[in-house]
């Protein structure tokens, strides 16, 4: 029995607009996508329309807050 404990989290595209708006105000969000990283987070890309920098984001499920 193979055990995985890499939660199934999601960003919607307003959430990572909220965050770039914390970290790169007057930046506009491109994309969002899953990379497959992470072995308890989810990680995602976080694309900006005008081009780089681009962002990592890791998300953990609540259990893990230590993890933080």
């Amino acid at each position: 029995m193979i055990v995985t404990l890499k939660p199934s989290l999601t960003v919607t595209d307003a959430q990572a607009q909220a965050i770039v708006d914390r970290i790169a105000p007057g930046r506009r969000l491109a994309r969002v996508s899953e990379l497959l990283a992470g072995e308890i987070s989810a990680v995602f890309g976080i694309e900006l329309a005008e081009g780089p920098p681009a962002f990592v984001l890791k998300v953990y499920p609540e259990t893990m807050h230590w993890k933080m």
